[in-house]
């Protein structure tokens, strides 16, 4: 399985929210199995072609009732007939059962191929669902993260008609930086990746709503909820805040390296989230503008709206390198999912002090004004 890191983090967050452990197991092929052809059709053809033979067999050989002939021609090829299709649907029962598969327990999700069957993830400990896809969204990417490191799973072809609401949750992701190789199960339809996070979601409510990250420093980045952890400081989502997005760039002359900052500030409390930029773009005109009469993803207004969020939260314009001290360095996969939150997070509004008159200010009196218009040019 594909795992990113290995970093483990000590302190225990709260665990508020129960597994259901009662749910029944589901499989979720990353094939899609042939169906068995009906056995129908070939039972009532071998019926006809043994009465026919025993016919002419009798005929041949001049005996009579020409029926009884029939009666067990027709007898054998069924019996035959019937033999080859129980084979078959043997046979294909087995190809069905040999295709990879995920399947999700009550306690676990795990990775089975054969007779090999690999743990993903065990449902007893907290852990995260982020749905990421590439601006098309022909290309889902599910990651599971929990302290002990990342998990991805992947998928093609979302049909757009099902579970669009979830869909239009997905982040979205440049496909140059999506996790997808050899070593990440990839399910050949999209949908069943997203019954899966639903699953997840059922199973352990809010997960989709938690991610579990940690710095270079082994210190956390975890978004939990309406809570942001990062720098070992702690961010209420719930109370007003201040964030910007902004690009810099930091190296020398003959090696330098383009960032994504993130500033948050929340009272005496700030932080700076870094990570590298992006290595794609995020949309093409076509894809913010679909014709008329375009089916998929893209053709739903909420998943439009949702990737017109996420190219409104990647805009940023260049600034100075920010204070190393308030630096906190993250996966750069995960920088538009902490921006989705602190856009839903209460902005910090700040207020001028209102100009006041000094007590010894110099006040014109009002006849003071009286002789100002009387001295006055009567201009026409």
């Amino acid at each position: 399985m594909a795992k990113m890191s290995t970093e483990r983090v000590t302190e225990p967050l709260r665990d508020d929210r129960a597994v259901d452990v009662s749910a029944e197991p589901l499989d979720l092929p990353l094939e899609t199995a042939p169906e068995a052809p009906s056995a129908a059709p070939l039972l009532i053809g071998a019926v006809v072609f043994g009465a026919g033979v025993g016919a002419l067999l009798a005929l041949a050989v001049r005996f009579r009732p020409l029926f009884a002939f029939a009666v067990a021609g027709a007898f054998v090829a069924f019996v035959l007939a019937w033999l080859h299709a129980r084979t078959l649907v043997r046979a294909m029962r087995d190809r069905a059962a040999r295709i990879p598969r995920l399947r999700l327990s009550g306690k676990s999700l795990a990775y089975i191929d054969g007779d090999k069957q690999t743990a993903i993830l065990d449902l007893n400990r907290r852990f995260g669902v982020t749905l990421l896809a590439s601006p098309s969204r022909s290309e889902l990417v599910v990651a599971i993260t929990h302290r002990d490191g990342v998990e991805f799973l992947a998928a093609r072809d979302p049909s757009g008609t099902h579970r669009v609401d979830l869909l239009a949750r997905a982040i979205t992701t440049p496909e140059n930086d999506l996790p997808i190789g050899d070593l990440v199960p990839m399910f050949r339809d999209g949908d069943r990746l997203l019954d899966l996070v639903a699953a997840l979601e059922a199973r352990a409510q809010g997960a989709i709503d938690r991610v579990f990250l940690s710095d270079a420093g082994m210190a956390d980045v975890v978004l939990d909820g309406k809570n942001l952890r990062a720098g070992q400081i702690d961010f209420d989502l719930q109370s007003p805040l201040s964030w910007r997005a902004y690009s810099f760039q930091e190296g020398s002359s003959f090696a330098s390296h383009s960032f994504q900052a993130t500033q948050i500030r929340q009272g005496e409390r700030e932080i700076v989230l870094v990570a590298l930029s992006p290595t794609g773009e995020l949309a093409t005109p076509s894809l913010i503008a679909p014709p008329p009469g375009r089916s998929g993803p893209l053709a739903s207004e909420v998943i439009q709206r949702a990737l017109a969020r996420d190219l409104r939260l990647a805009h940023c314009l260049a600034d100075l390198p920010p204070p190393r001290v308030n630096r906190v360095a993250m996966d750069r996969l995960f920088v538009p999912r902490i921006r989705v939150a602190l856009d839903l997070a209460p902005p910090e509004v700040l207020r001028a002090p209102r100009a006041t008159t000094p007590a010894d200010a110099l006040l014109t009196p009002p006849d003071g004004i009286e002789q100002l218009r009387q001295s006055s040019p009567d201009v026409r």
